[in-house]
């Protein structure tokens, strides 16, 4: 059996209504993945597949490829994957490859034992990441974070640990909606504020980047963020999302 279902972010923006398709896969599933690997990636995929050395990169590459292009299919409403490609750009992000005219765009990102994309319509911006909450890497994540951040880790969240891999995620996430990548410095995709909604859930404003808000959500031991731009109001609730992810991880 093949693994869960996507979920579907419900998204508006002023009048129009615009969905979003976001999907994941743990790393438990990569046997039963692997088993239909000919029912699920594309010919040019399963190519390149078929060509990688290395069973960590293999993993990553098939678990991202799956949770994108279901994505991607429940956007589409297309749930023949092999009919989706998923295929380089030019600065290395996902492409979607498909018959339709109307082809979303995707993000993808991987943690551990997880990987997860969103699709949407490429009229619209958004990006995504998400980490592992872990406190031997706490002082990789403090190198990125300024003074004001430093405060917002302390004072918002249950442990700095949490609070420096939420926001390391936030900025990740709009690095890819703005597809640069890690190509600038950190500091510009500095956070302005960040505001808890619940016990799991945070909403972000950047300092440069006002254009654009974050919403964060915490399923111990990880955290998700999802960027986009700040017309567009998230029908979904976080509860729903978090639901989601609970039985993605447990």
């Amino acid at each position: 059996m093949i693994p869960k279902q996507p979920s579907t972010l419900s998204l508006c923006v002023e009048n129009e209504k615009v969905t979003a398709c976001l999907a994941g896969i743990h790393s438990r599933e990569y046997t039963n993945v692997l088993k239909n690997v000919k029912d699920i990636l594309h010919p040019e995929e399963l190519d390149y597949f078929s060509g990688l050395k290395y069973e960590r990169r293999k993993l990553s590459y098939l678990l991202g490829r799956y949770a994108a292009k279901v994505a991607a299919s429940d956007y589409l409403n297309d749930k023949k994957l092999t009919k989706i490609e998923i295929f380089s750009g030019l600065f290395n992000q996902p492409v979607v490859r498909h018959l339709s005219f109307d082809t979303p765009d995707v993000t993808i990102s991987h943690c551990d034992d997880i990987a997860v994309a969103i699709a949407f319509s490429p009229c619209k911006i958004m990006g995504l990441d998400i980490e592992y909450i872990a406190e031997e890497k706490l002082s990789v994540f403090e190198t990125q974070l300024t003074e004001s951040e430093k405060h917002m880790t302390s004072k918002e969240f249950d442990t700095v640990a949490a609070g420096a891999v939420c926001i390391w995620t936030i900025k990740e996430a709009l690095s890819k909606a703005i597809k640069c990548g890690f190509t600038v410095p950190f500091k510009i995709l500095e956070l302005k504020k960040i505001t808890p909604v619940n016990d799991s859930a945070y909403l972000s404003e950047f300092k440069n980047f006002k254009q654009y808000k974050s919403i964060s959500v915490i399923f111990y031991p990880y955290i998700l963020s999802i960027v986009l731009p700040c017309k567009m109001m998230v029908n979904t609730t976080t509860s729903s999302m978090l639901s989601y992810f609970n039985q993605l991880v447990y």
